[in-house]
C-alpha cells in the first residue's frame, strides 16, 4: 500500500525538495486526488481547508495542515504542486473560481492522471485536469483545462472536450463528440458519435444523447428534445 509523506506544519523546512503535493480543499474529491497521487508515488504534504480543523484526516495518513489563507506562504516556501480537492459534480463554479485564483497567483495546477487510466499518445490533456482510475482517453482526442474525468469514463477517438468539464463515472463519449466548456456529463450517459453538447449544459445520469444539445440546457428525460435552460 502506498504511504503518504505528511508534514506537521505550514512551510516545514524538512520538505523533501518541495516535491510534495498540496491539496486545496478537503472534501470527498480530495481523497480521490490523494489516492491518485500516492498511486503515482508522489508524496503529499497535506491539505488546506478553511472549514476543517487542523489535524482532520482527509485520507489515511493525510491531514489538514492549514487553511486556504496559508496557500501564499506555502507557495513562497517552494510548494508549487497544488491540486484541487474540490470536485466538479455540484461544485463546478467553486472549482473554476479556485482554478482561476491559482493562476492569478502564478500557481499552475498540474495535470493528474491515475496510473490505471489509459491516455492515448496522440491525445491531449489540459492543465489542471484530473483523470481518475480506469478512465480512458482515445487517439486524437483533446481534453481542456481543469476538467475531471472520473472513474471508468470513456472518451473515444477524435473527441473535443472544453475547459472545466466533468465526466461522471461510466460516461461514454463516442467518436467525434464535442463538449462545450463547463458542461457536466452524468453517470452512465452515452453520447452518440458526432453529437455536440453546448456550454454549461448538464446531462443527467443514464441518458442516451443522440442529437445536439444547445448551451445552457438540462437533459433529464430520454424522450424529450433538449430545450435551452429548461428541465425536461
Amino acid at each position: 500500500m502506498a504511504q503518504a509523506f505528511v508534514k506537521t506544519g505550514i512551510g516545514a523546512s524538512d520538505a523533501v525538495g518541495r516535491e510534495e503535493a498540496v491539496v486545496l480543499c478537503g472534501g470527498r474529491h480530495a481523497a480521490e486526488v490523494i489516492d491518485a497521487l500516492l498511486a503515482l508515488g508522489r508524496p503529499v504534504h497535506g491539505c488546506l481547508d478553511g472549514k476543517l480543523p487542523r489535524g482532520t484526516e482527509v485520507y489515511p495518513g493525510v491531514v489538514v495542515v492549514g487553511s486556504d489563507t496559508d496557500l501564499d506562504a506555502l507557495v513562497a516556501d517552494g510548494f508549487t504542486k497544488v491540486y484541487l480537492g474540490l470536485g466538479g459534480l455540484g461544485n463546478l463554479p467553486g472549482r473554476i473560481e479556485l482554478f482561476r485564483m491559482l493562476r492569478e497567483r502564478g500557481v499552475v495546477q498540474p495535470t493528474l492522471v491515475h496510473p490505471t487510466a489509459h491516455i492515448a499518445p496522440s491525445a491531449s490533456i489540459g492543465v489542471g485536469t484530473t483523470v481518475l482510475a480506469g478512465a480512458s482517453v482515445g487517439p486524437m482526442s483533446v481534453i481542456g483545462c481543469n476538467g475531471v474525468i472520473t472513474q471508468g469514463a470513456v472518451v473515444t477517438h477524435h473527441v473535443a472536450v472544453g475547459d472545466h468539464v466533468v465526466l461522471a463515472p461510466q460516461s461514454v463519449l463516442a467518436a467525434g463528440v464535442r463538449v462545450g466548456d463547463e458542461a457536466t456529463i452524468g453517470m452512465g450517459v452515452t453520447v452518440y458519435h458526432d453529437v455536440s453538447i453546448g456550454k454549461r449544459s448538464v446531462i443527467v445520469n443514464g441518458i442516451h444523447v443522440m442529437q445536439d444539445v444547445p448551451g445552457d440546457s438540462i437533459v433529464k428525460h430520454r424522450s424529450v428534445p433538449a430545450v435551452s435552460r429548461r428541465e425536461f
